[in-house]
């Protein structure tokens, strides 16, 4: 997950050629601030890591701590309350699976 949400920022912000055509980059691309939006899905990442005994470099994320909303599908979400008591990322459920 850590990985490719890194490669994901750097497809986000033009600097590299590969994965570009992901379908999971769309609902970062649809947000106001698609580089905002997957910095602070990084540092959600990297907190549930730091929780669990990971350590993740998180000089990697090109952006400080902040509050982002991304549109997610029913199916990418356990549940909302599970998701809101880890402290990530605010999200908004959309209808569509």
């Amino acid at each position: 997950m850590w990985r490719e949400a890194l490669l994901a920022q750097e497809v986000l912000a033009g600097t590299t050629r590969g994965y570009r055509h992901h379908p999971q980059l769309d609902r970062f691309r649809q947000s106001r601030n698609p580089t905002r939006a997957i910095t602070n899905y990084l540092w959600s990442v990297a907190d549930e890591a730091k929780e669990r005994g990971y350590h993740f470099d998180v000089s990697k994320i090109v952006a400080p701590r902040g509050i982002f909303t991304i549109s997610v599908t029913k199916g990418q979400l356990h549940t909302n309350s599970r998701i809101s008591s880890r402290n990530f990322v605010s999200v908004t459920q959309s209808n569509c699976n």
